[in-house]
């Protein structure tokens, strides 16, 4: 990691951007290029002299061409490019020049400061580059089509593309991509034409995009963001048919917040809601992830008899699921997600050996190659389970393992997860304990 800290994008939007439409069928070259492997990885780095070097090499301008394009000079290129000079004035222009803004960005409040100016330039990239990864006829309310059939595969497909990103590098890196597919696909639902059939798999991919961009926030602490987010879902399921897991999924998700809040009571209620508005013949899959969501409610206002009872059903529903017919959207939940919630509830009982049985049960569940973040997180919470518990030489071992994950750097939740381990070890009296918590310290930013 050549000794500099890792960044962790923390640029924030609320669910509605303020920047004009683009339209899809006139993307340009620069737009297409945010969208190749090289064009996402320069805009989830959120570094916009990364970003402008990317493109201009992708549509084979020299500096010299970008320099007429944005009336400035070579020298100001290379010196923007090269991470020297982060001018928002200068950064506008050359994007501009470049072609991968939004149409009609807004006139920039004279009290933002440079910082604020250059994160709305970021969300501005984001946005231009999340609509050219839909169908036009979803992006442009002036087009004259309708949806259909093929336009919501292409949604799909789109999110499936950031859904593989976020596994493997976090829900920060990929948010603002989300968030704009999200937006797009609301204003479809509300003003756009389809057919009966079409309208109930647009608000479906709608109601999944809501959601992702609401687990994408919560991942890298925008808690506000997220909540908004799933209650945008959940409105979507008394918009008509197609939707009506969207509830479910929003509430099922709000109980992860309320439960690391303190709001014990909280989970629970909203755990048992997603139970009744999943109806009376929900999946054992479904039914499994409700009751373990209400285990960790239980066990957060000191319930360990209740809590131990909904998790021993959790399994027995969760070793029901053998025909594999779930829905789509709970293909997450696994015996590794429920061995997190299980450590969880250990944790909250104090019960240290049962939480790192848990805890190493879900990391065995995992693997960095089909899911590099869960798989992170899974470890990040070993180490922290093994420090709490003396066993600091694996710790330290498993820790060094989460800081050279490249997903540590998309996830809030994975870094407060390493400080917490950090804080532990920093009071120890052990030397590479002592060490560690420094690179630690050093490394990964407080939130």
């Amino acid at each position: 990691m050549n000794g500099s800290r890792l960044v962790i994008p923390t640029w924030d939007s609320p669910p509605r951007p303020e920047f004009g439409d683009i339209r899809g069928s006139a993307a340009t070259p620069g737009i297409q290029a945010l969208n190749t492997p090289a064009g996402q990885a320069a805009l989830i780095s959120g570094d916009l002299g990364r970003i402008v070097r990317v493109v201009r090499e992708a549509v084979q301008l020299d500096q010299a061409d970008v320099a007429r394009l944005a009336n400035s000079a070579q020298a100001s290129i290379s010196r923007v490019e090269c991470g020297k000079r982060n001018d928002p004035t200068l950064l506008t222009a050359i994007c501009a020049a470049l072609g991968i803004l939004r149409a009609d960005p807004p006139a920039q409040d004279p009290a933002y400061s440079e910082d604020m100016r250059r994160r709305d330039l970021l969300k501005n990239i984001a946005a231009a580059a999340s609509a050219a990864m839909l169908p036009a006829v979803v992006t442009d309310p002036a087009w004259a089509g309708r949806i259909g059939s093929a336009d919501i595969e292409e949604c799909w497909a789109a999110l499936h593309r950031l859904q593989n990103l976020e596994d493997q590098q976090g829900g920060g890196t990929v948010y603002q991509l989300t968030a704009g597919i999200a937006n797009h696909l609301q204003d479809a639902v509300g003003s756009a034409s389809y057919g009966f059939a079409t309208g109930c798999r647009l608000r479906e991919v709608t109601a999944v995009a809501a959601v992702r961009a609401g687990w994408q926030a919560f991942d890298s602490s925008r808690r506000e963001s997220a909540r908004r987010w799933w209650l945008e879902a959940s409105h979507l399921a008394d918009l008509g048919e197609g939707a009506d897991q969207a509830r479910v999924m929003a509430l099922a998700a709000m109980a992860v917040p309320a439960r690391e809040a303190g709001r014990g009571q909280e989970a629970i209620g909203l755990a048992r809601a997603a139970r009744k508005a999943s109806g009376p013949d929900a999946h054992p899959k479904l039914l499994s992830l409700l009751t373990a969501r209400e285990a960790i409610g239980h066990a957060g206002i000191g319930d360990t008899a209740e809590s131990a009872r909904c998790l021993a059903r959790a399994r027995q529903w969760l070793d029901r699921d053998s025909a594999g017919d779930a829905p789509a959207w709970l293909s997450f939940w696994g015996q590794g997600d429920l061995a997190v919630h299980e450590m969880h509830c250990a944790r909250a009982a104090k019960n240290a050996r049962a939480a790192e049985r848990a805890a190493r049960e879900a990391v065995l569940a995992s693997s960095p190659e089909t899911g590099l973040r869960n798989h992170t997180i899974y470890s990040a919470y070993l180490g922290n389970v093994l420090a709490c518990t003396g066993k600091l030489d694996e710790s330290i071992s498993v820790t060094k393992y989460v800081l050279g994950s490249g997903a540590i750097a998309g996830s809030r939740r994975i870094a407060t997860e390493v400080r917490k381990t950090a804080t532990v070890l920093a009071r120890q009296t052990y030397l590479p304990a002592i060490q560690l918590a420094s690179t630690v310290e050093r490394l990964v930013p407080a939130a």
